[in-house]
């Protein structure tokens, strides 16, 4: 737990899945007044997620974000006005086949995220001799033994190469290395001239690691894991029961002079 608080937040991260979204995937509509207010004080909001930038924003509507994305874990930041990457970070194909070939030993199905010519995300099943446009994220999913079985085998087969996270258990998220939520919001910070002090960030999963390591106030859901509320300053209710209205009452309220 943190001894001390910043005095004024001026940038707020908001994990997706687990935290801003529901148990049946819906947005938490408490959650929204609440982000207007914050934006109306002259805040921003943003996401930071592991999902493409197109399935972000398709969830989180009608929520204006007002400023870039966090995306991918932290592989592509997002300009939502004008719909392009301001950052794109890929796995090196070499890695991509690597991974590809190894998670089959372990009975997972892998799934590839990558970026078209024309800026679309696809989402796709996929073998090691498929072809790849450019690949921001794989992932896979199945029996937690599995999945840290695999995941060892990849980080020793790799390491240096790319970077491995999860959003929730049983799942395997591979991603380009140096990049994490905690990188992509320091780039956005960093543009804005915002301190990681200034900075206030709610999630739930192992993918929000970093992201707690980073900024200087931390709200971990109700329904997050054990690390993460171990960092946390304060533990908001799960995302079932209007987790991120009452975290971001408790920013509002706990960060102001």
């Amino acid at each position: 737990m943190a001894s001390k608080l910043s005095s004024k937040v001026q940038l707020i991260a908001i994990d997706l899945d687990g935290t801003l979204l529901d148990g049946e995937g819906s947005l938490d509509a408490a959650a929204l007044p609440l982000i207007s207010s914050i934006l109306s004080r002259g805040a921003c909001v943003t996401l930071a997620t592991g999902r493409d930038p197109h399935s972000a924003t398709h969830l989180s509507r009608p929520i204006t974000w007002s400023a870039p994305l966090v995306t991918c874990n932290g592989a592509v930041l997002w300009d939502v006005g004008r719909q392009r990457p301001l950052i794109k970070r890929t796995i090196p194909l070499e890695a991509v086949r690597s991974c590809l070939g190894c998670l089959p030993e372990f009975g997972l199905v892998p799934f590839v995220m990558e970026i078209t010519a024309d800026l679309r995300f696809v989402v796709r099943p996929t073998t090691q001799d498929d072809n790849f446009h450019e690949v921001v994220k794989l992932y896979a999913s199945g029996d937690v033994a599995s999945v840290e079985s695999a995941k060892a085998e990849i980080k020793a087969l790799l390491d240096g190469t790319i970077y491995t996270t999860s959003s929730f258990h049983g799942n395997l998220e591979v991603c380009p290395a140096g990049v994490s939520k905690a990188s992509g919001l320091d780039s956005v910070a960093k543009a804005l001239g915002i301190l990681p002090e200034e900075i206030a960030c709610i999630g739930d999963g192992e993918n929000d690691l970093e992201l707690f390591g980073y900024a200087g106030v931390r709200v971990a859901m109700g329904n997050a894991i054990e690390p993460l509320k171990a960092m946390a300053d304060f533990i908001a209710p799960a995302n079932t029961e209007h987790g991120v209205a009452a975290a971001l009452a408790w920013i509002l309220s706990a960060t102001q002079p």
